[in-house]
């Protein structure tokens, strides 16, 4: 429920948000924390705090509260721009969930005002209406045993509504992270986040295991969001809720790790059928597959990743039909590359369906991943999968696939979704 919460929150608009923050304001409502006035409020209760025309952080102290109180979401409006820094001290309180922070110029690389925190703490930190233009110092000889930059104290991190990002951001601000998920929403063609090439290094021990693009507008995804060291160990992307315009060729070629990429856009047909969908070929760059010799297939057994092809968002009447075929030409099936194609009903087999399928016998995980409702007709032979290939190590132990089943953690993400549009009904 925690994450659905958190999902919520990034798909509402600032201007939500910031009307719900008005309300809460001028409410009669009883305020758990008028030791903090008069820039903080808890007309939420005692577990939600509320700040705001601070123009410092250091003119907020959280000791005033007494005793240590466990906080759940704490919210942070500055009047102005500010550097987020170590003038924010968090003494005082317990955080147990999430801080959400608004109106930050920049970050500073050198100062973490949470680290006391840890990923194993499970926390969230959301930026919205924030203008990131800061320039950062970035430069490898930063790294240093003491090195610990924000977002290594976090769980999940959210770029929510109302973002821009005048300068480029620095990777380092990613060194040692170990994120569940990075969520970049509303982006946009113009307005994403672009990092920073640093030179003389070639990792920065990130992991972030799934990338969240969600309800962005005319969004474009290039080599520039798409970092090799930023997500050097990245798992899962999923772009959901989105109007897609565009993916460049080469943006996914310094991702080497990638297993699942799911697509729920709501422009699914016209984004396929207006793009030579060259970037394809930029997925699993380094792999090369011989699907007739066992070994090469033993040996990247654990290197597929699963193309999740939805249209349902955007069209129930997208069929892969032979028109299609020349919008999915650059499929990169040598790259050990699968698709799964979701519809609610069975299609007919087409030239494309038979191209996007032709290797699915040799997904290493389950083949039911792939034979979906939509695609059985197209396989009628591949109703039970058979035994992939294994081989053994120089002591003879068998060695087998052991990824994770991917489309089921897709699933689940779907299901966050469904949540969310739920409580946004309620609300």
């Amino acid at each position: 429920m925690k994450l659905a919460l958190f999902f919520l929150l990034a798909s509402l608009p600032l201007s939500f948000l910031q009307v719900t923050s008005t309300k809460k304001s001028t409410t009669t409502r009883r305020n758990d924390c008028l030791e903090l006035s008069p820039y903080c409020s808890c007309l939420g209760g005692p577990l939600y705090i509320y700040c705001n025309n601070f123009t410092s952080f250091s003119q907020l102290d959280f000791t005033l509260l007494g005793e240590i109180r466990n906080i759940s979401i704490i919210t942070l409006y500055p009047k102005q721009a500010v550097i987020l820094n170590n003038s924010l001290n968090l003494e005082g309180i317990r955080l147990i969930d999430n801080i959400v922070l608004n109106n930050i110029a920049g970050i500073d690389l050198k100062q973490n005002p949470f680290e006391k925190w840890t990923a194993k703490d499970n926390l969230s930190i959301s930026f919205f209406g924030s203008n990131f233009s800061q320039v950062m110092e970035c430069d490898s000889s930063l790294i240093n045993d003491k090195f610990k930059p924000i977002f290594s104290s976090f769980k999940t991190v959210l770029f929510g509504y109302g973002n821009f990002y005048s300068v480029q951001i620095c990777p380092l601000l990613f060194y040692n992270a170990s994120l569940s998920y990075l969520n970049i929403s509303d982006l946009s063609y113009t307005i994403q986040p672009w990092f920073t090439d640093v030179s003389g290094i070639d990792t920065i021990h990130s992991n972030i295991d799934t990338l969240l693009i969600l309800s962005g507008h005319g969004s474009r995804i290039t080599k520039g969001l798409m970092n090799g060291l930023v997500f050097e160990n990245l798992n899962t992307i999923l772009i959901s809720n989105t109007v897609l315009q565009k993916i460049d060729d080469d943006a996914f070629y310094n991702i080497h790790n990638l297993r699942s990429l799911n697509f729920r856009i709501v422009n699914f047909e016209k984004f396929f059928k207006n793009s030579t969908n060259k970037w394809m070929q930029s997925l699993n760059s380094k792999i090369k597959v011989d699907y007739s010799d066992p070994a090469s297939l033993s040996e990247n057994q654990n290197n597929s990743i699963l193309v999740n092809l939805n249209p349902l968002s955007s069209s129930f009447f997208f069929y892969f039909t032979d028109d299609d075929y020349d919008n999915f030409q650059y499929f990169p099936h040598d790259n050990f590359v699968f698709a799964r194609i979701v519809m609610l009903y069975p299609l007919e087999c087409s030239t494309t369906m038979n191209f996007l399928l032709k290797n699915a016998r040799y997904y290493p995980l389950e083949l039911s991943d792939v034979n979906t409702t939509a695609t059985y007709k197209c396989f009628p032979e591949l109703q039970t999968s058979t035994k992939y290939p294994t081989t053994t190590d120089n002591q003879g132990t068998t060695i087998t696939n052991n990824s994770i089943n991917y489309v089921k953690k897709s699933n689940i993400f779907y299901t966050f979704i469904l949540i969310h549009l739920g409580l946004f009904m309620i609300l």
